[in-house]
């Protein structure tokens, strides 16, 4: 449930939505492609900063038989040795190149998961979060509704899996931020 107040106006998350816009626009690239063969255009250069990037474009025959070039990614390299290029252009055209909202994710959710205290803790503040938003009137009651839930993990492939992942993290995310907290709080007190 999206808060009424909400504001999307913090550059990371703008960045972040406009990644997320991306990757579902390679994937839509990756998809037209499909099993035919393409080619692989790129393009090396420094930007104003003095940063090294590389521009990826592939140009393949679609279903049509006619050749088609699609921009697929403009990514930052540390260096321009061929095996770093390599590893870059392997890693967009796979889509391994997921944004940093699906890593922070996988390890919260890792987190979590890891141990049976942590999830009991989870369902434990869900239930809670749950009550709470039931009284504030946040939350409708009825046959079947607010239900605890787990988290999901991403699969490697597919961008539904990662978007249900993101959705479960969402609409827990009160419940399951405190566990990683729990979890540093214990290793302090262990230590």
């Amino acid at each position: 449930m999206l808060q009424k107040n909400a504001k999307y106006t913090s550059s990371d998350v703008q960045k972040e939505i406009l990644s997320i816009y991306a990757r579902r626009v390679q994937q839509s690239i990756r998809e037209e492609i499909g099993n035919s063969k393409f080619c692989i255009m790129v393009d090396e250069a420094r930007d104003e900063s003095k940063k090294e990037q590389m521009a990826i474009v592939v140009r393949f025959v679609n279903n049509e038989g006619l050749i088609k070039e699609r921009f697929l990614d403009l990514i930052q390299v540390k260096e321009t040795a061929a095996l770093t290029l390599k590893d870059s252009i392997c890693a967009v055209l796979s889509g391994r190149r997921g944004s940093q909202l699906f890593q922070h994710a996988n390890f919260i959710i890792n987190i979590v998961s890891a141990s049976p205290k942590w999830n009991d803790e989870l369902l434990a503040n869900q239930t809670e979060e749950i009550t709470r938003e039931i009284e504030l009137g946040d939350l409708d009651t009825g046959r079947g509704a607010n239900q605890l839930g787990s988290l999901q993990r991403p699969g490697d492939t597919r961008w539904s899996s990662h978007h249900k992942s993101i959705q479960s993290l969402k609409k827990m995310f009160a419940a399951t931020i405190s566990v990683p907290r729990s979890v540093a709080n214990d290793r302090l007190a262990t230590k």
